[in-house]
């Protein structure tokens, strides 16, 4: 008797304190994901792992905090062990628990999205779909990876069907819209299906009708390949009262503004962009782009191609632009010639850059660079004798900014990624 109820109470302290871990895990996840006190998270985090080393949630949970937190400041050796760390978290949860699909799947995301180890990556989420066949959330991120690292479209096309063909019971709401916005882009952009692509759109729309980013998307696709102005309108301004502070809708929809002539009301749209988000690289090279090609404010789109770069040396758009613009209008072609050769690093494929750059090379001085967007380049060419740049003026009616609705991952499906990594709690 003695023995049995030993036995008993030890069970029972057991069970206290599984209970007592995952209590502090979910308190942990709370913190983390609601309240956003990652230190306070952190500090439950390695509370429960000095108890129990082995928990296999609060590892997966951890690591991501981890990931999320990363301090884009910190010098390189210590970003690399930040991230080391995470991994090993990582490794040791999916050893304790291999065939755990969402153990799996967030490791998958994390070398996917952070170490850039594709076949890693690859790897884990076949892994998980042979371990559920039916799960929609790592099919539409694997058909993601297919589409825009593997550049297989009939690929991840198979995923998106085989995705769409589950039974209703097994999709959320949620799930369904990230699917039908994922294969709709990919219908956009890679299969050249415009017709397909809208009737996704809807059907992404009917179940959720507010979400700004479908819209943007739909508008975009109704503008620039249908043709729908009215259409496209209606949708960004949907887009607009669901989201008021959505830079990409105001970004394109400046741009249908632009086509439309009514060029006042897109300077106002891409002002309120870059007042909006400020340290957002796309949106401020949308702005410059308008001074520099509409409004011909080439002091302006100077300085505020300047500052794209200081936000992202790499910009592609905001290179080559700013080469345009030195070599065109200040003459400043050695100078224009750096900013092709910078493009060309980023993109050596980029038509624009390598055509900027052999016109810097076969141009002593005072000669302006070809631009792509300028039908009347050729009555703009500069004598070798007269250098000075032409005066500030009005707008010309010349130019147009880029659509930047088709990131190369469609947002939503960021959005979707992102909350798919919600820390995992084991029933």
């Amino acid at each position: 008797i003695d023995e049995e109820e030993g036995r008993h109470e030890e069970e029972e302290s057991v069970s206290d304190k599984e209970e007592s871990l995952s209590t502090m895990c979910q308190r942990a996840q709370e913190l983390f994901e609601v309240a956003q006190d990652y230190d306070g998270a952190e500090v439950l985090y390695k509370r429960v792992l000095a108890l129990d080393p082995n928990h296999v949630d609060t590892l997966c949970n951890y690591a991501l905090l981890i990931e999320f937190t990363q301090d884009e400041h910190a010098d390189q050796k210590t970003a690399a062990a930040e991230l080391e760390h995470a991994e090993a978290l990582y490794r040791h949860a999916a050893f304790l628990e291999p065939n755990r699909t969402d153990v799996l799947y967030q490791h998958a995301l994390f070398l996917k999205n952070v170490r850039g180890d594709y076949d890693g990556a690859e790897q884990l989420m076949l892994r998980v779909l042979e371990l559920d066949p039916l799960d929609a959330t790592a099919m539409c991120n694997y058909a993601l990876l297919l589409h825009h690292v593997r550049k297989d479209a009939p690929a991840a096309q198979r995923i998106y069907q085989r995705a769409l063909a589950l039974p209703n019971h097994t999709l959320s709401d949620e799930e369904s819209v990230s699917l039908l916005y994922s294969y709709a882009s990919l219908c956009q952009t890679s299969l050249n299906d415009a017709e397909q692509a809208n009737e996704l759109f809807r059907a992404a729309l009917a179940l959720a009708p507010s979400d700004a980013t479908v819209l943007n998307s739909m508008a975009s696709l109704q503008h620039l390949h249908f043709n729908d102005t009215a259409q496209a309108e209606q949708l960004y301004q949907r887009a607009l009262e669901c989201e008021p502070e959505n830079v990409e809708v105001m970004s394109n929809y400046a741009l249908l503004l632009q086509h439309l002539k009514r060029h006042a009301q897109a300077y106002k749209l891409l002002r309120r962009a870059v007042k909006t988000a400020p340290d957002h690289p796309d949106t401020v090279c949308n702005l410059a782009q308008f001074e520099h090609k509409k409004r011909r404010r080439f002091a302006r789109a100077r300085t505020l191609y300047r500052n794209v770069l200081k936000l992202d040396r790499q910009h592609l758009r905001a290179l080559v632009n700013f080469g345009v613009l030195e070599g065109k209008q200040f003459a400043n072609v050695t100078k224009a010639q750096r900013l092709f050769e910078r493009a060309l690093d980023v993109d050596p494929d980029s038509r624009d850059a390598k055509e900027g750059y052999m016109h810097c090379k076969s141009i002593l001085s005072g000669a302006l660079i070809h631009d792509q967007d300028d039908a009347n380049f050729d009555r703009f060419v500069y004598s070798a004798s007269n250098t000075s740049p032409p005066q500030e003026g009005a707008l010309d009616g010349t130019g147009s900014l880029s659509s930047i609705g088709q990131a190369e991952v469609g947002t939503l499906a960021q959005t979707a990624e992102r909350d798919s990594r919600g820390a995992s709690q084991g029933e």
